[in-house]
């Protein structure tokens, strides 16, 4: 539901999504409705917005959620309170030029299997209008996660007994990304994108696996 006051620039935003049944099965890990009919557990998710424009060249968005799971809670599948916030700049220092910022900060709740865990990310994008037909953007973003590591620590020689021990393990991941599009015509639309991630979670592995470049290359029919 969104409500816009044109006269002060302001729109107010609120969603509301829910599962009232649990599901126990999950389909067939290549279907789009997996997400939809995954193994999950009854919850309600809340969100409210808003979006205030000034002078001219300025938006500033804020957004809450919380995410409460009224059934059995998981690893995967747990409560949450998130706090968003963009910052968009249009027409400035050129008038074809668009700038956003962006932050997120996720709080996990606890669960009788996990501890809480936090999660940080921010961001920025530049595009600019170059012709007619050609735009160009480019960005970075910082993804940071805090989360249980599972130590399973051995008390005995032949790790005939045991017991798991969750610590607080921190990762992080930084993109770069640059791209373009062509139109030339209302009806044709060619795009590229090139990005750079590099982060921290092989470094117990492999650190060479801790930087991926990725090439997307795109040819869209506009009807």
């Amino acid at each position: 539901m969104g409500y816009e006051v044109v006269a002060t620039g302001t729109i107010l935003t609120a969603k509301y999504h829910g599962m009232l049944n649990d599901v126990g099965t999950a389909s067939y890990v290549v279907s789009p409705l997996t997400d939809v009919v995954g193994v999950e557990s009854r919850y309600n998710k809340y969100e409210l917005g808003a979006h205030q424009a000034f002078l001219n060249h300025f938006v500033l968005g804020i957004r809450f959620q919380e995410r409460i799971v009224t059934g059995q809670e998981n690893f995967g599948n747990r409560s949450y309170e998130r706090i968003g916030g963009t910052f968009d700049i249009s027409g400035l220092p050129h008038k074809d030029t668009y700038i956003s910022f962006s932050a997120d900060y996720w709080g996990v709740r606890r669960t009788p299997i996990s501890n809480s865990n936090d999660s940080i990310q921010y961001g920025v994008r530049v595009g600019q209008k170059l012709t007619k037909a050609v735009d160009i953007w480019a960005g970075t973003s910082y993804n940071r996660y805090d989360y249980d590591q599972n130590l399973n620590l051995s008390l005995s020689p032949d790790y005939s007994t045991g017991y798991n021990y969750y610590a607080k393990k921190m990762d992080w991941s930084r993109n770069y990304y640059i791209g373009a599009q062509y139109r030339p015509t209302k009806m044709i639309s060619l795009s590229a994108d090139v990005n750079l991630e590099h982060g921290s979670f092989y470094n117990d592995l492999n650190n060479g696996l801790n930087t991926n470049y990725t090439t997307e290359l795109w040819a869209n029919i506009i009807f």
